[in-house]
Formats: C-alpha cells, sequence, structure tokens
C-alpha cells in the first residue's frame, strides 16, 4: 500500500471529525445527564451476554475491553463513547445512533445495525479480526472503510453519504437498494457484489476489480463518462 496515502487518509480524517465535532455541537440539544434512575451500560471490562438494552444513551464515557455477546440494543445513543477493544459478537442495533465514537481494536463479529445512523465512524481503527457489519436501512454519514475486508455482507437499503471505501475488498457484498452520495470507491475489489437496485455511485471500472458484480441500467451508464463516452 502507498505510504503517501496511508497518511494522507488519518489527516483527511482527523479535518472530517473536527468538522462534524463542530456541527454536532452546534445543531445538537445538549442530552440529559444521566441519573440513577435512567438505564446504562455495564463500564468498562464488563462481561454481557444475551441482554436486551434499551433507551442507554452514553456520552463521551469509556467502555474499554467490555465484552458483549449476543445482545440487542434498541433506542441507544453512543456519543463520542470510547470503545477502544469493545467486543460486540452476534449483536444487532435497532434505532441507534453512534456519533464520532472511538473504536480502536474494537471488534465487530457478525454485528447488523437496523434503522441506525453512524457519523464520523472511522472503521479502519476497528479490529480486523471477524470484522462483519451489516446495515439495513440505515445512514452512514462520514465514515470510513479505507482498506477494511468485507465479504457477503450487506448494505441493505442504507444511505452512504461522504463514506470512503478506497481500497477495500468488498466481494460478494449486497448493496440493494442503497443509495451512494459523494462515496469514494477507489481500488476496491467488487467482485461478485450487487449493484443492481443501488444509486448514486460512481465506480471507475479501471480503477477497481469488477469481476462478476452486478449492475443495471441507467445508473451502470455512469462508467461510460470514465472511458470518454458521452451519451446524450
Amino acid at each position: 500500500m502507498d505510504s503517501m496515502q496511508n497518511d494522507a487518509q488519518p489527516e483527511l480524517f482527523g479535518a472530517i471529525i473536527r468538522q462534524l465535532e463542530a456541527e454536532e455541537k452546534q445543531k445538537e440539544p445538549e442530552k440529559p445527564v444521566q441519573t440513577a434512575d435512567m438505564p446504562s451500560l455495564p463500564g468498562a471490562e464488563s462481561y454481557v451476554e444475551k441482554k436486551i438494552i434499551t433507551g442507554v444513551h452514553t456520552g463521551a464515557v469509556s467502555l474499554y475491553d467490555a465484552t458483549y455477546t449476543d445482545c440487542t440494543f434498541s433506542g441507544c445513543s453512543f456519543t463520542r463513547t470510547d470503545l477502544t477493544n469493545t467486543t460486540f459478537t452476534d449483536c444487532s442495533f435497532t434505532n441507534c445512533e453512534f456519533i464520532l465514537c472511538k473504536i480502536d481494536g474494537t471488534t465487530i463479529d457478525s454485528v447488523h445495525f437496523k434503522s441506525c445512523r453512524l457519523t464520523g465512524i472511522n472503521f479502519t481503527e476497528a479490529s480486523e479480526y471477524g470484522f462483519s457489519p451489516d446495515f439495513t436501512d440505515s445512514l452512514l454519514d462520514n465514515c470510513v472503510f479505507y482498506d477494511n475486508t468485507l465479504s457477503r455482507d450487506f448494505f441493505i437499503n442504507t444511505t452512504l453519504r461522504n463514506t470512503d471505501f478506497t481500497n477495500c475488498r468488498l466481494k460478494n457484498i449486497d448493496f440493494s437498494g442503497s443509495r451512494f452520495q459523494t462515496c469514494a470507491i477507489l481500488g476496491c475489489n467488487l467482485e461478485g457484489s450487487d449493484f443492481r437496485s443501488a444509486s448514486g455511485y460512481a465506480i471507475d471500472p479501471s480503477a477497481n476489480k469488477l469481476k462478476g458484480a452486478r449492475f443495471s441500467l441507467p445508473e451502470a451508464a455512469s462508467f461510460l463518462k470514465y472511458i470518454g463516452v458521452n451519451v446524450s
């Protein structure tokens, strides 16, 4: 991998994070202070299995090295939460939001996000072990999957806004019904992936591997601009 790209990507993501932090601070009201009668998550280094967790709102707290296995999260909010080395295995998140969370070394193994909002999340920092998130009816805004590997996962009816997939291995991914808005798809292996009902993508066929990938018109006509063909 090009060392200049490695240096540039964290710098770019840092600039994005600073901008998002400023925007979130301006538009979001102060969240209520956690009180004794409000639901809360177990702290750092906890082990939680087969629990239903509802309505938890965390601020800038640390869940360092906690483990959640086969848990269901509903209506939860994670804002600037430190999830360093936290493990999520066979978990599901519904109507949850993750805003500017730190996921250094976080394990995301067979995790499903449904109707969730994820803003400013750098999946490049997550653990490579078992990395397999799925997304349905969700919004990914200013997220980064730079150099990640995904296989047979899916982004169903999901909006991908300002999201970076540079240098990713995305084989056999289902993008059915998903909407791409100003996303970077460059140097990717997209073999076998399904874009037939996706929209808004801009994929240079000379800069990505597309063997066996499936596309449909009119969206696939976007390829023509990369080979110098104009259609009117």
